[in-house]
């Protein structure tokens, strides 16, 4: 009988998806052990993120339920499946996805919560000064981001609370931080910059969380400002040489891996620029021109990019906040990207990349103030178990 050397084992496995490898847990201690280990579990993290695999669209609608779609296959017809959330949770919404894990916001801004789909192991952020947070109204407006810090191994939670003065004519911030490897939050110095959009999201990159703001509230100049989860600072991260020094349509997002942004004149263009080298400003590229014409009724209406496709020649699209196209870079054209199944509109999608990143305490720990708030629901018998298997189905 053949027997494999550890090396080629572990190799194999690896390149697999978490789906087989947490049944194969179960084969034999030593397995157990590797498919656990640190080392395994980032060795599996970086093929599939080398190879771009096993990758999903986490779809958020307008109601509580979560879609995910198959990302590899988009060209194809999609089948929006339904996951089922954990229990604790109720309605969520989805702040961002890194290495496999979401953070995710409970409602009302009550609590942030860390998930990994793959493993179905989430844990609840201890309660903080920062909560709740503040709720769409005039004057008030914050911020939330989630990424990996690489030089400290961690993962962070970054909240921003921000209030204007009676006045209106300065602003007061709060900016509270979140480590899971040390399972805290603390306050850090407040942000200087003026926060344009309410409940923004947070753009993460390059070891940075971004977003978009002024330097005062009546600056109608649009800035991109970072923080650094390693120094834990604050910068100005410089934009394109744009051909107009008029305020046009900016957004930010990711692709491929770096900080990208969209700009121009909603009704007549917008351009996509990717940022190769981050904080080198000659190192902005502008990958293509989309013209308002591409599109019937020659408008775009709301319009972000989510990533390369899988061949890379395109650009997967969202539109209008209820479809979806593929823009073709080279032809300059745009097909409607079809997923069939019930979601409500409007959607906001996000790329998942399944892991088997683990949480740090493995499995839910919930604050008392928000056991109190959900006891109801954790007492029932058996939603555990619907949990764990009703309608929750990553395609792979």
């Amino acid at each position: 009988m053949l027997i494999l050397p550890d090396d080629v084992i572990t190799d194999i496995l690896s390149r697999l998806p978490v789906k087989p490898l947490l049944r194969f847990r179960c084969v034999c201690k030593p397995w157990l052990d590797l498919i656990d280990s640190p080392v395994f579990i980032k060795l599996h993290l970086n093929k599939t993120k080398k190879l771009e695999s096993h990758r999903t669209l986490i779809q958020q609608g307008s109601a509580p339920d979560i879609y995910t779609v198959d990302f590899d296959s988009i060209t194809k017809t999609n089948i929006a499946e339904v996951i089922s959330v954990p229990d604790p949770f109720g309605p969520v919404g989805v702040v961002n996805c890194c290495n496999g894990l979401v953070c995710v916001s409970i409602p009302n801004g009550s609590g942030i919560a860390i998930w990994n789909p793959s493993t179905r192991r989430h844990q609840i952020l201890p309660d903080f000064d920062c909560f709740p947070l503040p709720t769409r109204s005039k004057g008030c407006r914050s911020f939330c981001g989630f990424e990996y810090d690489v030089l400290g191994d961690d993962y962070k939670v970054l909240v921003i609370k921000q209030t204007d003065s009676v006045l209106q004519k300065s602003f007061s911030s709060e900016v509270s931080v979140y480590s899971l490897k040390e399972n805290s939050w603390k306050q850090i110095k407040p942000f200087p910059y003026y926060l344009k959009y309410e409940r923004s999201p947070g753009v993460a990159a390059c070891g940075a969380i971004h977003c978009i703001v002024g330097k005062t509230k009546w600056c109608s100049k649009q800035l991109i400002a970072a923080f650094d989860l390693a120094t834990e600072e604050y910068r100005i991260v410089p934009q394109p040489k744009y051909p107009s020094k008029m305020d046009f349509y900016l957004y930010l997002e990711t692709l491929g891996g770096c900080l990208s942004l969209m700009w121009g004149y909603r009704i007549d263009y917008i351009d996509v620029w990717v940022l190769k080298e981050y904080g080198k400003q000659d190192s902005w590229t502008k990958i293509t021109r989309i013209n308002a014409s591409t599109f019937s009724g020659n408008s775009f209406g709301f319009m972000r990019t989510i990533a390369y496709s899988v061949s890379e020649k395109e650009l997967i699209m969202e539109k209008g906040m209820n479809s979806m196209v593929r823009y073709d870079i080279e032809k300059k054209s745009a097909k409607n990207v079809e997923i069939r199944g019930e979601r409500t509109n409007p959607i906001y999608s996000h790329i998942y990349q399944e892991s088997l990143v683990q949480l740090k305490n493995g499995g839910p720990t919930v604050s008392q103030k928000q056991v109190a708030h959900h006891s109801k629901k954790i007492e029932k018998p058996k939603k555990r178990d619907k949990f764990l298997s009703h309608g929750f189905k990553l395609v792979l």
